[in-house]
């Protein structure tokens, strides 16, 4: 029987892998998933036996989570019979791995051989020397990397050191990829995290999760720059909350940026204004829109409720909602006008529930509620929507004696619904 290391593969740990590393999917090496006619055409192109291709697999199985698990080295990538694994590799590149830029430019001139194989690039700067991993490598690979799909950038601490022509080198040499994953990145400007995704057209998937900026007060029109929009925008994740152009039917918005179904604010995009262009794309398909204050943690002289800032859920609102069924306020102490009737009147007709969740503030918040309830009041009413039922929860700070039997009433009519403070469901 041949060995493995007849062949050129060698099957190692991660903690003796190469410093550029090419993974295979362990889904490639899943033989009962060809067709027994294709497996004698498929061993015959890769010209390896079938017992190193069981090896293979039994390692995959044991450790199939492992970045490094299946490892390929340049000697196998050099023969022909490599490029039955077209479309099929990843290239790792682990920043920890290098001790210089030296090491990195060797390297990566070793393998530029294999470079249109490639359709997966990860660059993982989490063990330091990132900067220079994040430089060299598109320097020294853009115009080999022609077929990727995927580019993954994590761990990018010192992307300060990064020149500017470098976010631009990146957007402009993989183009093509449709899907980009950005994790715990430090953008030394909005400029160059916004140039960094307009740089992308075809992309049909985003992943944003740690990323922080300098400046976060840069325009969102940097986004949707003539003639490279991402209109093919698809999936969207930020922060662990997935979004699907077609099946997503809730938006969750809060002051600190998009949170989870809870009610923890999420600091990573902290008066970042690219969101809602973002999320243009899902406008046409958004049934429930329900936008999150933080709770305070304690009513009395405690943490103060955010108050609402009406510029900028304005600006959410500045298009219609043409399939919006219900609309969400939770954890509010005080709202505007502008913004209580741009709800009611920049809506589609299909909108039949506005609910909202009335917390006190620190200071009268006695006065603040029943503002807030006139200005509820008056925008309904004004609107061209009369059939909008309304549902009010209010905190029991909120309620005085007098109120339970005299204005209370008056409201409960007219589609006025009021909801037991704690609840979740109508």
């Amino acid at each position: 029987m041949s060995s493995i290391k007849d062949h050129g593969i060698s099957v190692i740990s991660p903690k003796y892998a190469p410093k550029m590393t090419f993974n295979c999917s362990n889904s490639i090496f899943d033989l009962p998933a060809f067709p027994r006619s294709a497996r004698p055409c498929y061993q015959q192109g890769m010209g390896l036996p079938v017992e190193i291709w069981l090896y293979i697999i039994s390692f995959l199985e044991y450790d199939p989570y492992s970045l490094l698990a299946c490892a390929l080295t340049c000697r196998c990538f050099h023969g022909p019979s490599i490029f039955a694994l077209r479309g099929l590799c990843t290239c790792w590149i682990m920043a920890r791995d290098w001790g210089g830029p030296e090491e990195i430019v060797e390297d990566a001139q070793r393998c530029l051989v294999s470079a249109k194989l490639v359709q997966h690039l990860v660059v993982d700067g989490s063990g330091g020397g990132s900067s220079h991993a994040f430089t060299v490598v598109p320097l020294q690979f853009a115009k080999k990397f022609v077929n990727l799909a995927s580019v993954r950038l994590h761990s990018i601490s010192d992307a300060r050191r990064i020149h500017p022509s470098v976010w631009y080198l990146y957007g402009r040499s993989f183009s093509r990829a449709t899907y980009l994953d950005l994790k715990s990145i430090k953008f030394p400007s909005f400029i160059d995290f916004a140039n960094l995704l307009v740089s992308f057209p075809f992309i049909t998937s985003l992943k944003l999760e740690d990323i922080s900026c300098d400046n976060c007060t840069l325009s969102p029109s940097v986004i949707r720059v003539p003639g490279r929009p991402m209109l093919q925008l698809q999936y969207l994740s930020v922060g662990g909350q997935e979004w699907f152009q077609h099946t997503f039917t809730r938006w969750f918005f809060s002051r600190g940026g998009l949170v989870e179904d809870t009610l923890r604010t999420d600091a990573t995009f902290t008066s970042c204004p690219f969101v809602f262009r973002l999320l243009d794309n899902f406008r046409t398909h958004l049934r429930e829109l329900i936008m999150c204050f933080p709770f305070p943690q304690e009513i009395a002289g405690g943490t103060q409720p955010v108050r609402m800032h009406s510029d900028r859920c304005l600006r959410l609102l500045s298009s219609d909602f043409p399939e919006i069924k219900r609309i969400t306020l939770e954890a509010v102490c005080r709202v505007h006008m502008p913004f209580v009737r741009a709800l009611f009147s920049r809506t589609s007709p299909t909108l039949h529930t506005f609910k909202i969740s009335v917390c006190p503030s620190s200071e009268d918040h006695h006065s603040d509620t029943w503002n807030t309830l006139d200005i509820i009041l008056f925008a309904w009413w004004a609107s061209k929507s009369p059939d909008v039922g309304v549902l009010i929860q209010l905190h029991p700070a909120c309620i005085r004696e007098h109120d339970l039997k005299t204005i209370f009433p008056i409201m409960s009519g007219h589609r006025f619904h009021w909801v037991p403070w704690g609840r979740t469901e109508e």
